[in-house]
């Protein structure tokens, strides 16, 4: 059995957040997003990073089967700041160039803002033991790894993370367990060798 919700609330006042009901607001706007709880609470919790689709169908997909595991999971609306509640499909052509549309739009920096909050707010959650991973797709596969080294995730999983090579600085702040994915097979990410990265991160945490 799996209790599905699909908002929660945070309210960030200069840094203070606090758990209060279905909308997520912080001081330069309001976002939401999508909460699957499982049929026993309290437990661990999953924040769900998105591809550039939005929360669609996918992703509450995701949350759902974290559910049914035995997971508290949330997504949070990343792209609420260029349009709030997008949920688009990537097999629709026109909705997948909207999806490719906004991608540079994104700003990543507050992205990672909204993720810490979010991180922040779940696990204060009621039905939430305290302990809160990452797992993300694509744009959200960085956003993991960025998750890792900027907010106090407890872990984070990425898969076919874009753009991870370009920012192989912000692994020095990494002070808990990452496990990464490394496409060597997708037309949207470059193919590299693993080598690199590796070395990129042993340089910047000397």
């Amino acid at each position: 059995m799996i209790t599905v919700s699909k908002c929660y609330r945070i309210t960030e006042i200069h840094h203070d957040v606090r758990q209060d009901g279905c909308r997520s607001q912080r001081r330069f706007g309001v976002f939401g997003g999508y909460l699957a709880l499982p049929a026993k609470t309290p437990a661990p919790a999953v924040v769900v990073l998105q591809e550039i689709f939005g929360v669609n169908a996918n992703v509450r997909a995701v949350c759902d089967r974290l559910a049914a595991n035995g997971f508290v999971a949330c997504a949070p609306d990343l792209f609420w700041r260029l349009e709030p509640g997008l949920s688009l499909s990537s097999e629709d052509p026109d909705e997948r160039a909207k999806g490719f549309a906004l991608f540079p739009k994104f700003d990543v920096a507050k992205g990672i803002e909204d993720i810490a909050a979010a991180v922040a707010a779940i696990r204060r959650h009621p039905a939430v033991t305290g302990k809160v991973g990452a797992v993300g797709y694509c744009l959200g596969g960085l956003l993991a790894y960025l998750t890792a080294a900027h907010t106090d995730a407890d872990a984070a999983v990425g898969y076919y993370g874009v753009g991870i090579q370009g920012k192989l600085e912000a692994a020095g702040g990494i002070r808990k367990p990452l496990m990464l994915h490394i496409a060597q097979g997708d037309e949207f990410v470059p193919r590299m060798p693993s080598g690199p990265l590796s070395q990129g991160w042993a340089y910047t945490r000397k």
